[in-house]
């Protein structure tokens, strides 16, 4: 996968036990990394897998991990769409998330 947009179509498919096993090795934070997208990777290096997703009976959620995953990604998203709207540059689209149109 080489862009944003391919791997969040990935991981919209990836079994669950697929997402914790990325997210106990920070693959995905690296994989942001390697493509220049500090902040999503600092982003997601910061998360705490599986700690940071435990429901209230003490189980690991990997489903809120991938929801979690996919709506930063959305987010930060949407607000280079904005601010590429009100700048007229597209050279700022591709500042935040390369591959992601």
């Amino acid at each position: 996968m080489s862009t944003v947009t391919q791997l969040m179509h990935t991981w919209e498919r990836l079994p669950l036990s697929s997402v914790a096993y990325h997210a106990r090795n920070c693959d995905l934070s690296r994989w942001f990394n390697a493509r220049a997208e500090f902040a999503l990777a600092k982003r997601f290096k910061a998360s705490n897998f599986p700690e940071d997703f435990i429901d209230s009976q003490g189980k690991e959620r990997p489903d809120w991990l991938r929801n979690w995953i996919l709506s930063e990604v959305s987010h930060c998203s949407m607000l280079i769409t904005h601010t590429h709207t009100h700048t007229h540059t597209h050279t700022h689209t591709h500042t935040c998330i390369r591959g992601l149109h």
